[in-house]
């Protein structure tokens, strides 16, 4: 069956392609526990290829730093490109992801400009790493982050009906890119940031996937309450919902606004729709954007008038237009907009 929508948009079905290769390669590798499977020889070369981009990348900062490249780096390197070798067709995407946060890593020692942010710092922690024991680490990653899968698209972007689709096949994508497109107002524009802010992510879809907080996650994010329980049958009803959304008869644009609720309700959130407050329920600036695009969604078509929506339309990308240009044009619309989502995300 084909999930993508009747009319290609980069910003749903953008890298969609890639994400059926990734689909397609973990059920003809049965989980990447067989050695042999249609698909093996594209998917390691992708893979590998990725690593020495990254590897290229370290080379690159290590020159504008007039510097060179320490012994114990580039052991660190040579070691885990052997390891990943030595899987052979059982290399786990979660290997390979494993071994792209490390060369990061690498490479933010060697960049001026990085600055690793509070949140993503506390991610390497978790990132055990044994220089001497390298595959027991990126068992032990994949033990830790289950689902989590490297994207290789240019830029580490990927639609919002990508993302999905992948998401209701068990899988959790981690954008990789050397240049990656920077989001959250360019805080997060460098291939480290860039990566451990998916990863950041996954917490969420955890809570969904599997009905429960991930081991540790209260210690490093205490902003997340235990008491927010998930029902057991949750994600089948997202899933089913998904479904609806793609094969039911909607227009284009309901579809859109279906997939972005679903979007904002996984990627953002990782809640349950019933536990979430009214505020938490309006979407943030960026995702009203996105709102905005979709014409049945669109200010004038929910009834502002033309120089409203002018006015939204010249301001929506700024990260602090609610505050100073307009808010209480913005609230209104952000809390249609809010009621709408109930409604769409009502049966869930």
């Amino acid at each position: 069956m084909e999930y993508k929508l009747s009319q290609f948009d980069q910003i749903y079905d953008g890298y969609f392609s890639v994400a059926v290769r990734i689909v397609d390669v973990h059920v003809a590798s049965n989980g990447f526990t067989i050695d042999e499977y249609a698909g093996k020889s594209s998917y390691l070369e992708a893979h590998f290829a990725k690593f020495d981009a990254l590897y290229e990348y370290i080379s690159s900062l290590v020159k504008t730093t007039s510097s060179r490249l320490s012994d114990d780096d580039e052991e660190t390197i040579a070691k885990m490109r052997m390891t990943l070798d030595g899987f052979g067709g059982r290399c786990k995407p979660s290997y390979f992801l494993y071994s792209y946060l490390q060369l990061m890593i690498i490479a933010s020692g060697y960049d001026k400009e990085h600055i690793m942010y509070q949140t993503e710092s506390l991610f390497t922690q978790f990132l055990a790493f044994d220089r001497y024991d390298i595959e027991r680490s990126m068992i032990d990653f994949d033990t830790d982050f289950p689902n989590l899968v490297p994207f290789l698209s240019p830029r580490g972007y990927m639609g919002i009906n990508t993302f999905l689709y992948l998401f209701f096949n068990n899988l959790c994508p981690v954008g990789v890119s050397v240049n990656p497109i920077p989001v959250h107002g360019e805080r997060y524009r460098l291939p480290l940031d860039f990566t451990m802010h998916d990863v950041h992510h996954y917490y969420y879809y955890y809570r969904l996937l599997k009905q429960e907080l991930l081991k540790g996650y209260d210690e490093i994010f205490d902003y997340i309450e235990d008491s927010k329980a998930f029902s057991s049958d949750y994600y089948d009803r997202l899933k089913m919902f998904y479904k609806d959304t793609i094969f039911g008869d909607y227009s284009l644009d309901d579809k859109k606004f279906r997939l972005l609720c679903a979007f904002y309700l996984i990627h953002e959130q990782g809640q349950q729709l019933s536990v979430l407050t009214d505020d938490e329920l309006k979407f943030n600036e960026e995702e009203l954007r996105l709102v905005y695009l979709i014409p049945s969604y669109s200010p004038t078509a929910l009834g502002f008038s033309q120089d409203q929506d002018q006015q939204i339309h010249t301001h929506i990308s700024l990260s602090d237009y609610a505050e100073y240009v307009m808010p209480d044009l913005v609230e209104q619309y952000r809390t249609l907009i809010a009621s709408e989502l109930v409604h769409q995300l009502s049966a869930i």
